[in-house]
């Protein structure tokens, strides 16, 4: 029986970072720069990320805001300039397509308001390092309520649709309502303070 200890492997280097002493199987190469392993792992855990594509103007971004998706594609953000294409589309179509210009006429103001103001905020805290604050981030529920919202205006039009209701009589009250409830809640958000 023979017994053979194992031959050491023969040094090919030495890391730059703490001086260890490296082998062909241990030794990592950067750029002509020899590391260990560990030494590598914490030098690019420390590095900082990189940002999409660089800097943006908060102005800029909100300049271009007016137009749907645009001022999202500038910040980056596909996903949600492809959403405001799909809703202010799908404003457009239910206002060409209803009787109820009371209802979706002040939608259609409130998001070309919206898109704009969002665009602003999303490229200010990009720029900070931040991410980007929701427009109603203080009123967060656990309640659902853009898909109630979706849903109720769902069954009103199509109530509509088939004669069972009269979508412009509803909303002939339906503003002066809402406003009031709005005034309501930031009075007794005042007074809470």
């Amino acid at each position: 029986m023979t017994s053979e200890t194992p031959i050491p492997a023969e040094p090919r280097g030495f890391c730059a970072q703490c001086g260890k002493t490296l082998t062909e199987e241990t030794r990592r190469v950067v750029r002509g720069v020899y590391y260990c392993e560990d030494c590598l792992a914490e030098r690019v855990a420390a590095a900082p990320l990189p940002t999409a594509a660089g800097p943006t103007s908060p102005a800029l971004a909100g300049l271009l805001g007016v137009v749907p998706g645009l001022g999202a594609i500038y910040n980056g953000e596909y996903f949600k300039a492809l959403l405001h294409v799909l809703v202010f589309g799908s404003i457009i179509a239910l206002l060409a397509r209803s009787n109820a210009e009371e209802l979706f006429v002040p939608l259609l103001i409130a998001f070309l308001i919206y898109m704009p103001i969002e665009a602003y905020r999303s490229a200010k805290a990009r720029a900070l390092g931040q991410t980007a604050p929701s427009l109603f981030s203080e009123h967060q529920t656990s309640l659902p309520v853009g898909p109630l919202i979706l849903i109720a205006l769902g069954v009103l039009l199509l109530l509509d649709r088939f004669g069972l209701l009269r979508l412009q009589a509803i909303t002939n009250i339906f503003w002066p309502i809402v406003l009031i409830l709005i005034g309501v809640h930031l009075l007794r958000k005042r007074s809470q303070q």
